[in-house]
C-alpha cells in the first residue's frame, strides 16, 4: 500500500548551482549533501531530492510547492531574480481550484507555487 510521497528527485546540470538556487532563492531548508552525488530539502512532510543528471538521462517533470499566497511567493521570488512567463494563473479541476505560477530551476527543470483555494 502507497502510503505517501518520501521524495521527489529532480535532476540537475550543476550539483552546487541547484543547491544555491534551492536553499538560497526558492527558500527551502537544505537537509545534507553528499559532495557531488546528491543533496535533499525539506518540503513540509516530504523531500526534494537534486542530483546531477546522467548522459541517458531525459528531462524530469514538474515539482508542485503548495503555498498559502502566489502573489507573495512570486513577489518574494522575483526579487531572487527569478522569472514566471506565464504570470499568475488560475486553474480549476474536479478536485478544487486555485492560482499557480510556473518558473524553472537554472538545470531548466519546470516548478510550480500552487495556491489552493
Amino acid at each position: 500500500m502507497i502510503r505517501g510521497l518520501q521524495y521527489v528527485s529532480v535532476p540537475v546540470e550543476e550539483l552546487a548551482e541547484a543547491i544555491r538556487f534551492y536553499r538560497d532563492v526558492v527558500g527551502l531548508r537544505l537537509l545534507f549533501e553528499l559532495p557531488n552525488r546528491w543533496a535533499e530539502f525539506e518540503v513540509g512532510v516530504t523531500r526534494i531530492a537534486v542530483y546531477p543528471r546522467e548522459e541517458d538521462e531525459g528531462c524530469g517533470g514538474d515539482v508542485a510547492f503548495l503555498v498559502d499566497d502566489v502573489g507573495r511567493e512570486v513577489a518574494r521570488l522575483r526579487e531572487r531574480g527569478v522569472a514566471f512567463p506565464h504570470g499568475i494563473e488560475a486553474f480549476d479541476l474536479p478536485t478544487g481550484g486555485g492560482r499557480l505560477a510556473r518558473f524553472r530551476d537554472p538545470s531548466g527543470n519546470r516548478l510550480e507555487l500552487v495556491e489552493r483555494v
